[in-house]
């Protein structure tokens, strides 16, 4: 027979829940429906896994950056991280300025 959970293990579970559950960030619905229509749509356009990022057929990726530059360098920055975690060449990396849409 199983012993009944104490209520020091049940509030040590119902935190780490709870904490778990702030910590996952979901993107909003309308986004990611937005991104799967474009890439049925339009397969030519390549795979785009969030609206800030977009991966061509060739291999080329470019990363939306809505911040203004403004000598901080992050017209170079950001897209640097993207390479590193990416693994991609830097060569093959470059960046557009975000539109002003609702997803960015």
């Amino acid at each position: 027979m199983s012993r009944p959970i104490s209520r020091r293990a049940f509030l040590d579970l119902a935190l780490k829940g709870t904490g778990l559950l702030l910590a996952v960030s979901i993107s909003p619905l309308r986004v990611r429906l937005a991104s799967a229509q474009a890439l049925k749509t339009d397969p030519a356009r390549g795979f785009s896994p969030a609206a800030w990022l977009r991966i061509s057929p060739d291999n080329m990726v470019t990363v939306m950056v809505n911040k203004s530059e403004m000598g901080q360098g992050v017209y170079t920055s950001l897209p640097m991280i993207v390479a590193e975690e990416l693994e991609a060449e830097w060569g093959r990396v470059r960046f557009a300025p975000a539109p002003g849409r609702d997803e960015f």
